[in-house]
């Protein structure tokens, strides 16, 4: 059953709210309240409003109101929720301002003298036009991870693709196994997303192991009943619950503590869950793919990890080679990340590597697999002067770490600067361009940099970067606009 749709509606008279609240939940709308512009962007920033489950569709607010409101207001929600669109209700004699509010961001602006007549019909429009934004960025995404994936070697990378098509005819559980950086979530998704996948239009949920804290396992992988425990306000869906129907993603499986290991078996042997604080028993029917860059082999043979559980997940094995044992992946590679990464931060650079670049390229041993070349890429971009990437334009860590020990070192060109200068230059330019594309908005700049928003404020303090000055400021229009 599809989750109806979740409205925020902000307005500081009370008897205004409760109508247009009352007037949506008996069109079947799941409706928030927020009593001012400052409540609002609380809530939202506070993330009572986006579990997974319960995420803001719409919102319509009132243009006039204490403290936060009108343009400023706008402005902060379309950080928060880029993809949200926002209606502006507004008394008749300020209608005129419609093409103004329009400008600033608001998606529709309706007047009060006339509300319930157009409400329906504009809420309508809104949601069709938000669930497109969010149709649209999932297809982006996946044909870019899909695309990612299948550049490279034939000779290598077809046997992988005919494993991972061969599996996805199937429920069978997949484990795998590579360095960190290797694409594994890539993989994973590709398994999932597969025309032949039974589990093709089910939701994929990734949940990375290692960051769930061991004393809220269950909470998080099961869900809660409201009242179970201290903070437990409502009841909630756990991870399986969530990947109903689809794919469950389980990163770094061997982090998960022994304690909670036999809970997790327990769940893929019945195929069941319930939640913290609930007798009822709920099915659920998900694929599950495991990934992992440690030996599971060596965990369990040191009690770090049941053997039940590993012999569980190890269904379908496929072990993900080192970007060091497939070096005919190097350079398709590279220029996949250079055709992707350039647009919108150097859209007249040439898309081909100069032949230095290239021999330093495939020179370069690749540690951080293919994590770290589209990191280096992406560098290049930034700090190249001339029209291509030449050599001279690649950072690589290793190299620079030999030139530090005065230890001999490839000669490529001009002398590579000190570690931390160059990281610093880095990241300077980085996220002067970064916020220059996207013109100054925060949420778009965490999206593309896989940064989370208050990470890119530290940094933006901590290099004493203006966010005012890059507002509405674009090098080309956003891409996905």
């Amino acid at each position: 059953m599809t989750e109806p749709k979740r409205i925020l509606v902000v307005e500081d008279e009370v008897e205004i709210l409760n109508y247009t609240a009352d007037l949506l939940r008996k069109r079947g709308y799941d409706v928030a309240t927020a009593a001012s512009g400052d409540d609002a962007v609380s809530l939202v920033e506070s993330r009572k409003l986006l579990p997974e489950d319960q995420k803001v569709n719409l919102v319509i607010t009132d243009l006039r109101m204490p403290g936060l409101s009108g343009v400023p207001l706008i402005s902060r929600l379309m950080e928060l929720m880029p993809e949200v669109p926002i209606i502006v209700q507004t008394a008749y004699d300020e209608i005129d301002n419609r093409f103004h509010l329009l400008g600033k961001g608001a998606y529709d602006v309706i007047s009060k003298s006339y509300f319930e007549k157009d409400l329906h019909f504009c809420v309508a429009k809104a949601l069709r036009y938000n669930a497109t934004q969010v149709e649209n960025r999932q297809l982006r995404q996946r044909l870019e991870e899909e695309h990612e994936l299948i550049v490279g070697d034939e000779e290598v990378t077809r046997p992988l693709l005919d494993k991972a098509r061969t599996v996805a005819e199937t429920d069978f559980p997949v484990l795998l196994m590579g360095e960190s950086g290797t694409g594994k979530e890539v993989f994973a998704r590709y398994i999932h997303r597969h025309q032949t996948s039974a589990r093709l239009t089910g939701p994929f949920v990734t949940v990375n192991c290692p960051s769930i804290p061991r004393d809220l396992f269950e909470s998080e992988f099961f869900g809660h009943a409201r009242g179970s425990f201290t903070g437990a306000h409502a009841d909630r869906k756990g991870l399986f619950e969530a990947a109903q129907g689809g794919t469950i993603f389980l990163d770094e499986v061997s982090e998960v503590a022994v304690e909670n290991q036999v809970k997790l078996l327990r769940v893929l042997q019945e195929n069941e869950v319930k939640r913290v604080g609930e007798q009822v028993v709920r099915q659920v029917d998900v694929r599950l793919i495991c990934a992992t860059n440690r030996d599971l082999r060596a965990a369990v043979r040191e009690g770090r990890f049941r053997e039940d559980l590993y012999y569980r997940i190890k269904v379908f094995p496929i072990r993900i080679p080192p970007l060091r044992e497939r070096p005919g992946d190097i350079l398709p590679l590279a220029r996949h990340f250079l055709e992707r990464e350039s647009i919108g931060l150097r859209p007249h650079l040439s898309r081909e590597l100069s032949k230095e670049a290239m021999a330093k390229l495939l020179a370069y041993s690749w540690p951080g697999n293919v994590r770290e070349l589209r990191n280096v890429l992406r560098q290049a971009i930034l700090l190249t002067t001339g029209e291509r990437i030449g050599a001279e334009d690649l950072i690589l860590e290793d190299l620079i770490l030999e030139e530090e020990s005065n230890e001999p070192r490839p000669s490529f060109g001009r002398k590579i600067p000190h570690l931390r200068e160059a990281r610093e230059r880095w990241t300077r330019n980085y996220l002067e361009t970064l916020l220059q594309s996207v013109g100054g908005n925060i949420s778009r700049a965490a999206e593309q940099s896989g940064k989370h928003r208050s990470e890119l404020y530290e940094m933006l303090n901590r290099y004493k970067i203006d966010l005012a000055r890059f507002r509405g400021r674009y090098d080309d229009p956003p891409s996905d606009n």
